[in-house]
Parts: structure tokens; C-alpha cells; sequence
């Protein structure tokens, strides 16, 4: 069972929701439960930037679309 209230086990949580198992399995067998708690904690800082660079790159797209439907209606 998954623990979801320490960090090793948001980290099983997130690979369980990715359908990555066999990472989860590696992290058991590699890393005692403090290192996985670190693993964490590096992890929560590149993904929230990766969510953020994903932002920025759907915001210009949109941005985009919308002066292409602009300037195609201007005669």
C-alpha cells in the first residue's frame, strides 16, 4: 500500500500513475526510503518547471492561432 503522506510515497504515486512500475520497483531496491524522500524532492522542483515550460509553449501556440485568425480576417 502506498503511503501518500511521505515523500517516497508520492514519488510510488506518481510512477503508479504513469504506469512506470518498474522504475517504482528500481527506487525499492536501489534507495532506502530517505533517499527516495530526496528523490522527491529533486523531483517536485523539475516538474513544476516542466509544467511551467509546457505553460509557456501552449500559451505562445495559442497566441500564434489567434494572430493567424486575426490577420486572416483583415482585408
Amino acid at each position: 500500500m502506498i503511503d501518500a503522506n511521505k515523500d517516497y510515497g508520492k514519488l510510488h504515486l506518481i510512477l503508479d500513475l504513469v504506469e512506470r512500475n518498474d522504475i517504482r520497483h528500481e527506487l525499492d531496491e536501489k534507495f532506502t526510503k530517505d533517499e527516495q524522500n530526496k528523490i522527491f524532492e529533486m523531483f517536485k522542483g523539475i516538474v513544476a518547471d516542466e509544467i511551467h515550460f509546457v505553460m509557456n509553449v501552449l500559451e505562445n501556440e495559442k497566441q500564434q492561432i489567434t494572430k493567424t485568425n486575426n490577420s486572416g480576417t483583415k482585408h
